[in-house]
């Protein structure tokens, strides 16, 4: 009966989202099957300034707070665990990055590497004034940046 109480708790997270949250996820889904697609079919460079775009003319930046930012980051989160596909750190950081750019906020895409036991690991993040944005504090440390946009 696992299944029943990992079914439930889901489903009980799921009503305490309020229409803006899946908005969001709606949003983030959309743009996470074009991510999924573009980086397949276009490469990554195509993909990635498809994706981070421009934010629109005429929009002020906006002073977006802690807690707006962790509950965006969770939502993306949610968006990219939700289907049938799996989405790694690529995608989902290629997302967040577009959403916040599209905030006014100056979002970089980092992408690093580390060796982790004999094989090589790679991780991708976005940082927001040089903060990494819902990772843990060390994420900088744990792997060596290569690149970024």
């Amino acid at each position: 009966m696992a299944w029943w109480r990992s079914w439930h708790r889901k489903a009980r997270r799921a009503r305490e989202l309020s229409r803006r949250d899946w908005w969001v996820i709606a949003r983030a889904r959309f743009w996470m099957a074009v991510s999924w697609f573009g980086l397949r079919l276009a490469g990554f460079e195509r993909t990635r300034r498809i994706l981070a775009g421009k934010p629109p003319a005429g929009i002020p930046r906006v002073e977006v707070g802690e807690e707006e930012l962790q509950r965006l980051v969770y939502l993306i989160g949610v968006a990219a665990r939700a289907g049938f596909t799996r989405h790694t750190c690529l995608p989902r950081s290629l997302v967040l990055q577009r959403f916040l750019i599209h905030r006014g906020l100056p979002a970089v895409l980092r992408i690093g590497v580390r060796r982790d036991g004999g094989q090589i690991a790679g991780h991708a993040w976005v940082e927001v004034a040089g903060r990494a944005v819902g990772e843990p504090e060390n994420v900088e440390a744990r792997f060596v940046p290569l690149v970024e946009s």
